[in-house]
C-alpha cells in the first residue's frame, strides 16, 4: 500500500469505536447492529473514515453533519445518505430530520468527530431512547463547556455514552487490511487532498485546517 495511503490507518483505526459499539449488539437493538441509523458530527478525515467504516459493517441510513460543502461532498460521494451543513441549517431542522427519517425515533449510533462541545447537546436531542453517542472529536480540552439536562438526556433515554480517546494500536494493521480489501470501491486516495514537504510542514498544518481540504499529508519529498 503507497505510503500516503496507509497513514490512514491512523484515522481509520479510530473508527474502531464503531467495533465497541458493535459488543453492545448481543442486547437487541443495543450498540451497532445491521441496518441501524448512523449520525456523524464532523466530516473532516475522522469523520469520513468512520462514515465508511459505518457503511462496511452494513449500516442502514447515513447522515453527516459539518460546516464545509467540499466535506459534506466528500461524505455523500463516499458513505452518506444525507447531508447537513450547520451554515445553511438550524439545530431544530437536523434533529426534527433525524427524527422524521426513524419515525420518530431518534438516530440508534451518533458519532461526534467535529472537535466541537456544542454538537454533544444535539446529538442528545436526536439520539433514541437506549442509543449510543460516541465521542471521539473532543479529545483536546478548549475550555469548552456545554450545559446538558441529566434527566432527560441520560436517564430518561436510557443513553449508553462512550468516550474515545486516541485510538487502538491494535487496529493500525487490520485497518490497512481492510482498506486493501475495499479499494475497488472506495477511492481512498481521494481523501489525501494535499501533500506537503516537509520543509512545508507548517504551511500543510494552516491547510488542514481550512474547510477546502480533507486529509493532509507530510512527506519527505512532497511527492
Amino acid at each position: 500500500m503507497p505510503a500516503h495511503i496507509a497513514v490512514l490507518s491512523e484515522i481509520m483505526s479510530v473508527s474502531y469505536s464503531l467495533e465497541k459499539a458493535s459488543e453492545f449488539s448481543s442486547v437487541a437493538k443495543e450498540g451497532f447492529f445491521t441496518g441501524c441509523t448512523v449520525v456523524v458530527q464532523g466530516a473532516g478525515p475522522m469523520g469520513l473514515c468512520t462514515l465508511i467504516k459505518a457503511r462496511i459493517k452494513g449500516a442502514g441510513e447515513i447522515i453527516a453533519i459539518d460546516g464545509s460543502d467540499y466535506r459534506l461532498g466528500m461524505a455523500k460521494e463516499f458513505a452518506a445518505d444525507h447531508t447537513f451543513n450547520i451554515s445553511t441549517s438550524s439545530q431544530q431542522e437536523r434533529i426534527e430530520f433525524v427524527k422524521d427519517l426513524t419515525d420518530g425515533r431518534g438516530a440508534d449510533v451518533i458519532v461526534e468527530a467535529s472537535g466541537s462541545a456544542q454538537a454533544i447537546v444535539e446529538a442528545l436531542e436526536m439520539l433514541r431512547r437506549g442509543g449510543m453517542y460516541i465521542v471521539a472529536g473532543n479529545a483536546l480540552d478548549k475550555g469548552e463547556e456545554v450545559s446538558i439536562n441529566a434527566a432527560r438526556h441520560f436517564c430518561t433515554k436510557n443513553v449508553r455514552l462512550l468516550g474515545m480517546n486516541n485510538h487502538a494500536h491494535v487496529g493500525h494493521y487490520d485497518s490497512m487490511k481492510l482498506m486493501e480489501k475495499y479499494a475497488d470501491r472506495f477511492a481512498f486516495d481521494k481523501i489525501i487532498s494535499h501533500c506537503y514537504s516537509i520543509d512545508h510542514a507548517e504551511e500543510g498544518l494552516k491547510k488542514s485546517m481550512e474547510p477546502d481540504s480533507m486529509k493532509v499529508v507530510i512527506t519527505p519529498t512532497g511527492a
